[in-house]
């Protein structure tokens, strides 16, 4: 899939789904014309006959890019 702001938008929301033994979750990404801030919205859904105790992980990390990387540009 690929995600563009369409003009005259000012939010884009991105969703990724996964689902597995009866959990679904969506997190949502979402983006703002003019903003560098990305909100995520987390959504889970439990089908399952068990409660489930979950907690949020995230994770931002700056990667330096490959040599081959650098010189494509």
């Amino acid at each position: 899939d690929s995600y563009a702001l369409a003009d005259g938008e000012d939010v884009l929301d991105v969703p990724l789904r996964w689902q597995a033994d009866g959990l679904s979750l969506i997190r949502t990404y979402r983006f703002k014309r003019g903003s560098y801030e990305v909100e995520v919205i987390d959504r889970m859904d439990n089908q399952g006959s068990q409660a489930v105790s979950l907690q949020p992980y995230r994770q931002l990390a700056r990667v330096q890019p490959r040599i081959e990387q650098l010189k494509e540009r």
